[in-house]
C-alpha cells in the first residue's frame, strides 16, 4: 500500500526521509483505525511519493474514515480536505468547508495569447496586472472581466490566437495569508 516492497530487506536506518514518512503512515494504519491523525504526512516526499500518500488519504476518506492532518503545504489540504482549520500562532483563526472559507468570486483571469506583433502586445498590456512574455507567447493577468473580454476581442481582431483563458479563484494559501496579515496587524 505504501510502495515500499522494493525496500523490504533494507534496515529502517537505511530509509530516506520520504520512506520513513511512508512507514509512519503504514504504522498509523496497522490496526485499521476509524480516526487517523497525521502530522505533515507529505513532508520530505518527492512528487510521486506525495501523490501516493495523497491517494492513500483519499482512499481512507472514501472508506468513511476520518483523517485529521496538519500541513504547511496548503495546496495539499485544498486537494484533500472537506473541512479545514486555519491555525496561526497556536490560535484557531477560522474553520469550515473550503466553499465556506474561499471566495467563489473570480479574482483574476490568466490569458495566454500568441501570434501578435509588438504594438498589438503593447496594447494588450494596458490594464493588465501582470505580463510574462516568452519567445512564442504572452501570459497576461487581468483583474477585470470586461478587460479580459476586450483583450480576447483585440487578439482575434489583430490576427492573434487565444491559447487559453483561465479564471482564477482564491486559493487556500491566499486565504491564509490574507487572514494572517489581518491577525498580525
Amino acid at each position: 500500500m505504501m510502495g515500499l516492497s522494493h525496500a523490504a530487506n533494507l534496515p529502517l536506518k537505511g530509509y530516506s526521509k520520504g520512506m520513513n514518512q511512508r512507514i509512519g503512515l503504514a504504522q498509523a494504519l496497522l490496526n485499521d483505525p476509524r480516526l487517523v491523525f497525521l502530522d505533515e504526512p507529505q513532508s520530505g516526499l518527492d512528487p510521486l511519493g506525495r501523490k501516493e500518500v495523497r491517494d492513500v488519504i483519499l482512499k481512507l476518506k472514501e472508506e468513511g474514515r476520518t483523517v485529521l492532518f496538519s500541513s504547511h503545504i496548503l495546496s495539499d489540504a485544498e486537494m484533500i480536505c472537506d473541512r479545514v482549520g486555519i491555525l496561526y500562532r497556536g490560535r484557531l483563526i477560522n474553520m469550515g468547508s473550503l466553499s465556506e472559507l474561499l471566495s467563489a468570486k473570480t479574482l483574476q483571469y490568466e490569458l495566454v495569447v500568441t501570434g501578435l506583433d509588438k504594438p498589438s502586445l503593447e496594447g494588450l498590456k494596458q490594464g493588465a496586472a501582470r505580463c510574462l512574455e516568452s519567445a512564442s507567447e504572452m501570459l497576461l493577468v487581468y483583474e477585470d472581466d470586461a478587460r479580459v473580454q476586450q483583450a480576447i476581442r483585440e487578439t482575434v481582431q489583430k490576427g492573434g490566437k487565444v491559447e487559453s483563458m483561465t479564471p482564477r479563484k482564491e486559493t487556500l494559501e491566499e486565504y491564509f495569508i490574507r487572514h494572517v496579515k489581518g491577525e498580525a496587524a
